[in-house]
């Protein structure tokens, strides 16, 4: 590993915004994106328009082999996203395209294992009356 000099050492990359040093700029970087949430902001669509992605997702998850179930629990998730948002705005808080990205996948993980459990459910109680 090369030595570095003793400036090269020395040297700070300070948080624009708290003023906190760091000694490299990825440390900065992943400072400022977690600590101080410099993102875009999710462009707030309207509830209905929403609900017309997630009729649209819904027609494309059945076109792609999803089953029915599937396709509308999906558009369901997506279509509670409009509530979300509402909820946020009561609150004056502000969602952002990794908040909605955190609530897309949370939600998908979900239902997978929400769909997993029944599976187990079904299957246990098949063979606990033997059929």
């Amino acid at each position: 590993m090369p030595k570095l000099s003793k400036h090269t050492l020395e040297k700070m990359f300070a948080c624009q915004y708290c003023g906190e040093p760091f000694r490299t700029r990825q440390g900065l970087s992943g400072h400022i994106q977690w600590k101080h949430k410099v993102q875009q902001p999710l462009s707030m669509k309207d509830t209905t328009d929403i609900i017309k992605e997630a009729k649209h997702l819904e027609f494309l998850l059945k076109v792609g082999g999803f089953s029915e179930e599937r396709s509308k629990t999906q558009a369901r998730i997506v279509a509670r996203w409009a509530i979300v948002i509402n909820a946020c705005d009561a609150l004056n808080l502000k969602p952002n395209n990794q908040d909605f990205k955190s609530y897309l996948i949370a939600s998908l993980a979900r239902m997978y294992e929400n769909e997993d459990l029944e599976e187990r459910l079904f299957n246990r109680i098949k063979n606990l009356l033997g059929l």
